[in-house]
C-alpha cells in the first residue's frame, strides 16, 4: 500500500512514524532522507530498513570476529644498556707478541720496546714479519683476520699490538651485539586462524 495515495499519510506524518520507529528500534541507524524519499509503500520502507540495519550489524559481527581472532602481539624488551667487554680474560698481546719475536729473532725480551721499527731496529724483514702475525694468530685464536693493507702500513711493535688489540676489541664487541640482538628477538608470533565462514545475523 502506498503512504500517500492509500493511506493518506503526508510529509509531516511520515516524519512523525519514522521518529517512532527510531524510538521502538533504537538499533536503526540515521535513514538517508533522499532515499526515503523515494520509498511510497510500507514494504519498500521496511525493506530499507532492514537492510541499513542489516549493514549497520556486519561492521559490529566483523569487528567482534576479529578480536576473537587477532592474539595478542608478544612484547619485544630492547635492552638499552652499555656494551660492557670483559677485558680480564683477554689475552695479554703485549706479552705474547714480545715472546713471539724473542722466538723468531733470538732478541731478549727485556730488550724490546713498543717503539722499536721491525726493520731498521729489529732486521725483521716481510718473510719474517708473516712468521711473527701467523705465531700470533696460533697463540692467541681469537684474533681475527688482520687487513693486509694496514698491517703493511705499520712499522713499531707497539703499532702492530695496538692494531691487533684494536681488531680483537672490534671482533669482541660484535659478538656481544650478536648475542643481545638473539636475546631481544620478540617469541615467534602465534598463528593466527581467520574464520572466513559466512556472516550471519541472527
Amino acid at each position: 500500500m502506498a503512504l500517500d495515495t492509500d493511506l493518506g499519510i503526508d510529509s509531516i506524518k511520515r516524519v512523525e512514524i519514522l521518529a517512532a520507529m527510531r524510538e521502538r528500534v533504537p538499533s536503526l541507524p540515521e535513514f538517508d532522507t533522499t532515499v526515503m524519499a523515494g520509498l511510497r509503500t510500507l514494504g519498500e520502507i521496511v525493506a530499507y530498513m532492514d537492510s541499513t540495519l542489516a549493514k549497520t550489524q556486519l561492521p559490529t559481527v566483523n569487528g567482534q570476529r576479529s578480536m576473537v581472532n587477532a592474539p595478542d602481539a608478544p612484547s619485544l624488551t630492547i635492552d638499552n644498556s652499555p656494551l660492557t667487554i670483559d677485558r680480564s680474560s683477554s689475552p695479554d698481546l703485549h706479552a705474547t707478541m714480545l715472546a713471539v719475536v724473542t722466538e723468531k729473532t733470538g732478541y731478549p725480551t727485556e730488550m724490546l720496546e713498543p717503539g722499536m721499527a721491525l726493520d731498521t731496529d729489529l732486521g725483521i724483514d716481510s718473510i719474517k714479519r708473516v712468521e711473527i702475525l701467523a705465531a700470533m694468530r696460533e697463540r692467541v685464536p681469537s684474533l681475527p683476520e688482520f687487513d693486509t693493507t694496514v698491517m703493511a702500513g705499520l712499522r713499531t711493535l707497539g703499532e702492530i699490538v695496538a692494531y691487533m688489540d684494536s681488531t680483537l676489541e672490534k671482533s669482541q664487541l660484535s659478538t656481544v651485539n650478536g648475542q643481545r640482538s638473539m636475546g631481544n628477538e620478540a617469541t615467534p608470533a602465534p598463528s593466527l586462524t581467520i574464520d572466513n565462514s559466512p556472516l550471519t545475523i541472527d
